[in-house]
């Protein structure tokens, strides 16, 4: 289940993780999709210490990262001959506004998945 998308209107493209594969509430999965600065916080992680995580999501992106984006696709290839080069991938700095926006995110993840009835404690 996704809780925003880019552009709609802020900053995160933020979802419930399919790689979530275990049927425990603990270990379901929240993901934020970004090139060079992806994250994936567990539901327990979360429920713990949310302020933690946004401590740790904007800290992230004040710090230069590196990524392998992808270059070139060879003629006549497919991705599994793609080319892919290392990218800094400079610092962008998280506004309060946006960490709020997140927060809003995280809980609505957290109730959601406190209300999936299919989900074992």
């Amino acid at each position: 289940m996704s809780y925003s998308r880019w552009g709609s209107p802020g900053r995160w493209y933020c979802f419930w993780s399919a790689r979530s594969k275990s049927e425990k509430r603990e270990d379901q999965l929240f993901e934020i999709c970004e090139i060079g600065r992806g994250h994936l916080f567990s539901y327990a992680e979360i429920k713990k210490d949310i302020n933690n995580i946004l401590d740790q999501v904007e800290k992230s992106y004040k710090e230069p990262t590196i990524a392998s984006l992808l270059k070139e696709v060879p003629g006549g290839a497919t991705l599994a001959n793609a080319v892919y080069e290392e990218t800094v991938i400079e610092p962008d700095p998280v506004s309060e506004k946006e960490l709020s926006e997140l927060k809003r995110y995280l809980l609505q993840f957290v109730e959601d998945v406190d209300e999936d009835e299919d989900l074992n404690d």
